[in-house]
């Protein structure tokens, strides 16, 4: 299992953000734009995290199959507007999956580590390290909610015959409950002296390998290659 340091994984991430949501790569270059949304995935593969990798892979494959034939079937209003549906998910999809790998194989205290590292001030720091936390809290509140729901016997055919208990069962507690945990991860963030300028230990110490310089090469050729195209097209 191959682990990557925060900083290589945040600039790739903004590197993909801003291919993928700027320009038109899928049109323009289908093969570029397939890489692109392919290196989190294999990354996630790496990292040991099959399930999710391979998850994401259907997903890619699904949402080409239904573009295909919609863009074939395009003579009314509503598959034109499923299809601008499926293109904006389409330019999302990499960060999405890139973010994914982010959350599940960053600790908040590596994330600190590596801001320190790059002198990155608190202001900066302790809301990364929160919304870092944040999203892996989500998840695992989500999970606990949709245990609690099968357990209780509400299974999801009770959701399609009737849709607002999606929201009473599943949506509502989650959002109060999400709304409790902000403000438990802030303060449990400050109680650990991130709010305090000076050097903190750390029990994991972040340095770049020869995979981190990897990544940021690959990201930079990814840039290059996009300006490139732009500059020529």
């Amino acid at each position: 299992m191959i682990r990557i340091d925060f900083r290589a994984k945040l600039f790739l991430m903004m590197v993909i953000s801003f291919i993928m949501t700027i320009g038109n790569i899928q049109s323009l270059n289908p093969i570029y734009y397939v890489l692109i949304c392919m290196l989190p995935t294999f990354l996630l593969f790496l990292s040991g995290h099959i399930k999710s990798g391979i998850k994401s892979i259907i997903l890619f494959i699904i949402l080409n199959i239904i573009e295909i034939n919609i863009r074939e079937l395009n003579d009314s209003i509503i598959l034109s507007l499923i299809h601008i549906v499926i293109i904006i998910i389409k330019r999302v999809f990499a960060p999405m999956v890139m973010g994914n790998y982010i959350i599940l194989t960053t600790s908040v205290g590596e994330a600190i580590c590596s801001l320190k590292k790059v002198k990155c001030p608190d202001q900066i720091a302790i809301p990364v390290a929160v919304m870092v936390r944040y999203f892996y809290a989500t998840r695992i509140e989500y999970r606990q909610i949709k245990q609690a729901i099968y357990l209780r016997g509400i299974s999801f055919r009770k959701f399609l015959k009737n849709p607002i208990l999606l929201i009473e069962y599943r949506i509502i507690p989650l959002l109060m409950t999400l709304s409790n945990s902000a403000d438990e991860l802030t303060v449990a963030s400050l109680t650990k002296g991130l709010a305090v300028n000076q050097n903190r230990s750390n029990i994991r110490e972040a340095k770049l390998t020869f995979a981190d310089y990897l990544i940021f090469f690959v990201s930079i050729l990814f840039l290059f290659f996009y300006i490139r195209g732009r500059k020529y097209a």
